[in-house]
């Protein structure tokens, strides 16, 4: 039992990997900007709280640097199905970018 939920968190682990990969690349940041949480491990999904910063490279120059964080929290499923829960909706790692898009949607109401 335990053999198999070590072998859950080093894929999650390495789902976490891909995913922040490719939020740096949809968001045009560093992967060191986005940071998540370890996830917290209850049934068949993980709870993760995730930082983003993002930087307004319009504003900023090499003396003033203009940049933004913000909060979310996502689940990821892995027993049923695996992919993101995120605002009641699932998304599976095939179709990122709807996830992205609902994040960013998000943070342009906070601007």
């Amino acid at each position: 039992m335990e053999t198999e939920l070590n072998e859950k968190k080093e894929k999650l682990k390495k789902k976490l990997i891909y995913l922040k990969h490719k939020m740096a690349k949809f968001f045009d940041c560093d992967n060191n900007y986005i940071k998540f949480s370890d996830p917290f491990y209850a049934d068949e999904k993980s709870k993760i709280n995730a930082e983003i910063m993002l930087v307004d490279r319009e504003a900023s120059s090499l003396r003033k640097f203009n940049a933004s964080t913000y909060y979310f929290n996502f689940e990821v499923e892995y027993i049923k199905r695996e992919g993101i829960r995120y605002e009641e909706n699932f998304y599976g790692y095939e179709n990122l970018s709807e996830f992205f898009k609902k994040v960013s949607a998000e943070i342009e109401k906070l601007r």
